[in-house]
C-alpha cells in the first residue's frame, strides 16, 4: 500500500514540476539557448583544419607521384610529377568536410579527356597530417592504388 502512496506522490511532484517548467518558458529558453549555440563556432574550423598541401609518393599507393593542394577556399588542384619532368595538372575542382569527418571530393570534368566527366569521391580515414580510405565505387585516376595522402605543407 505505502508503494502505490510513494509513486503516486512522485508522480504529483513531477507532474507539479513539469506543468510550472512549461508554463514559465524553460521550454522556450532551452530551445533559444540550443539554437544560439548551433551558430557558434569554437576554435578553428575543418576546412582550416585540413587544408594544405598532401603528397602520394609510390610507397603509399601512387604510381607517379600525386599531390593534393587542398585550398582555404575549398578549392582544390590536384597535380602529378613523372621522375625529371616538372608537376602537371590532372585535376581541379572543389571540396568539403562531410557527415563524419570524411573528407569530399568534386573534380571538374576533364577538358583533355572528353571521356572522363566530372566526378566525386570521398575519403573516410582522415586526420590533420593523412588523408586515406578513399571511396573506390569510381576509379580514380590512374596509376593510384589505395593511395595515402601525406600532408607535406599548410
Amino acid at each position: 500500500m505505502y508503494k502505490y502512496l510513494i509513486v503516486g506522490v512522485t508522480f504529483l511532484v513531477l507532474g507539479g514540476a513539469g506543468y510550472y517548467f512549461n508554463s514559465s518558458g524553460g521550454g522556450d529558453l532551452i530551445v533559444q539557448a540550443i539554437a544560439t549555440a548551433d551558430g557558434e563556432n569554437y576554435g578553428v574550423s575543418g576546412i582550416e583544419v585540413f587544408s594544405g598541401k598532401y603528397e602520394c609518393v609510390e610507397v603509399d599507393g601512387c604510381s607517379p607521384a600525386t599531390y593534393f593542394v587542398l585550398n582555404g577556399d575549398t578549392t582544390l588542384e590536384i597535380t602529378s610529377r613523372k621522375e625529371g619532368e616538372e608537376e602537371q595538372t590532372i585535376g581541379t575542382g572543389t571540396w568539403g568536410v562531410g557527415t563524419g569527418g570524411a573528407l569530399v571530393f568534386i573534380i571538374d570534368p576533364i577538358t583533355t579527356i572528353p571521356t572522363r566527366p566530372g566526378f566525386s569521391f570521398v575519403a573516410k580515414k582522415i586526420d590533420s597530417l593523412r588523408i586515406s580510405g578513399f571511396s573506390n565505387k569510381i576509379s580514380l585516376y590512374e596509376g593510384l592504388k589505395d593511395p595515402i595522402f601525406t600532408r607535406i605543407s599548410n
